[in-house]
């Protein structure tokens, strides 16, 4: 123990009954306690640390009664910074004291010390600041990791244990979470009956929580927040769909926000690149690109305005679809096509049109191509211009072999001989003549 510093506790001589030494872990293995490496001894009284520790309370009970000396002696082994146990002491002579360090890492290690000797009131003291003040990442993954440990004084740290979330199951935490998006999903589609601003909070919101969501560290976070605010919006673009159809759309309320929230919502996931099941959904529905491709020269400007935006976003679709970043099947391509172009044709430059149209009508197959030139022709739209049409038919024309092909002449298709004539069969009719 020679060089040890001490250390005391109310004052030098005052009657100090016990010495703590305070020992490096393991610095004694297979020696008795006076070959122990001390770094310290602190003198105390005994009235101190009955009163405040439990730990010693215990061990000062059980000590006094096989020992008739007054004076007490007991080994702690160090498991912080020794001026932890210091500081720790030094706060059962002084209980109302604050005056915690602002650093996390000291204020855990203190914690850890309290709750080694059990000093249930410093346990608390600790616990509240820690929980009170504002942590960085460090901190908090610092935090996390001594609430995961065996020594974590969990019965006396609720105030931390609440910050951190523990007193509630991940059920409950997933529950409340999803919840809550929810709620903010409705307010920013103005499902709740508020009005909502382009600014507003739970836009916001949802747009920072579904950039950069595609390669979130959690995939079912990802897929849960994509799922609550595609499906509500599935239902927003249904609902209103069905009151156009089934009504003038002059007589749906407030149907120029409506057009703005599904034009805001479907924006900020094609942003995101996860509006999949939100366009596979709308790509088959017509209503929309009918009323504000078709409808819009009498309208508000509010209205033209929603329209446009509309059309815009189309434009955003079909460019996502050809450079990869939004995946759909093929029919649901198709539909997008055939059932949003009159939307994009009406409201965006002919020239910009003609080359996304363009370039999504390439990507399809053969099949799904002429079934669309034929719808073509029915409704005036243009998906491919007769130059292109051309190029495609030479293009896609099958090399004739040795082999049948699926273009076999029209005499073998019936059975049919060249040579042969057909035979004619006439019918004679007799006249009737005029009677007389």
């Amino acid at each position: 123990m020679e060089g040890a510093q001490v250390v005391w506790y109310g004052g030098r001589d005052k009657g100090q009954d016990v010495s703590v030494r305070l020992v490096h872990p393991g610095s004694g293995c297979g020696k008795d306690e006076h070959h122990l490496v001390t770094v310290a001894e602190l003198k105390m009284h005994s009235s101190h640390l009955n009163k405040c520790s439990k730990y010693f309370e215990t061990l000062m009970s059980e000590r006094w009664k096989k020992l008739s000396t007054p004076s007490l002696e007991f080994v702690l082994e160090v498991q912080a910074d020794t001026e932890c146990y210091k500081d720790c002491f030094s706060r059962m002579y002084s209980p109302l004291r604050k005056g915690f360090k602002k650093d996390v890492k000291y204020s855990l290690a203190l914690l850890k010390v309290a709750s080694q000797i059990e000093f249930h009131d410093l346990m608390v003291s600790v616990s509240q600041y820690v929980s009170t003040i504002k942590w960085s990442e460090a901190d908090e993954i610092r935090i996390r990791e001594y609430s995961s440990s065996p020594d974590f004084p969990r019965n006396h740290a609720e105030d931390l244990v609440a910050r951190l979330g523990l007193d509630v199951s991940e059920e409950d935490c997933h529950k409340q979470l999803c919840d809550k998006i929810h709620q903010c999903t409705r307010a920013a589609l103005c499902l709740d009956g508020t009005a909502v601003s382009a600014s507003s909070p739970a836009r916001a919101f949802l747009q920072e929580l579904l950039m950069g969501i595609g390669s979130s560290i959690s995939s079912d976070f990802g897929k849960t927040v994509v799922m609550i605010v595609s499906r509500e919006a599935k239902d927003m673009f249904v609902n209103v769909g069905k009151e156009c159809f089934e009504k003038d759309f002059h007589d749906v309320p407030n149907i120029t926000d409506k057009l703005l929230a599904l034009s805001w919502v479907l924006e900020t996931l094609l942003k995101a690149e996860v509006a999949e099941e939100l366009v596979q959904c709308i790509a088959h529905l017509d209503i929309f690109s009918k009323i504000l491709g078709t409808q819009t020269t009498f309208q508000s400007k509010a209205f033209k305005s929603a329209a446009f935006g509309m059309s815009r976003l189309v434009d955003l679709m079909y460019s996502q679809l050809v450079a990869g970043r939004l995946l759909l099947k093929i029919q649901d391509r198709v539909a997008l096509l055939k059932n949003w172009n009159l939307l994009l044709r009406t409201h965006m430059k002919k020239e910009g049109v003609r080359s996304t149209t363009k370039t999504l009508f390439s990507t399809f197959p053969l099949k799904q191509q002429l079934e669309l030139i034929n719808f073509q022709r029915e409704t005036n739209e243009e998906f491919i211009a007769p130059s292109s049409f051309a190029t495609l038919v030479k293009k896609s024309w099958p090399v004739m072999g040795s082999k049948r092909s699926a273009f076999q002449p029209i005499a073998e298709l019936t059975n049919t001989s060249c040579d042969s004539t057909p035979s004619v069969t006439t019918r004679s009719s007799k006249r009737n003549k005029p009677s007389l």
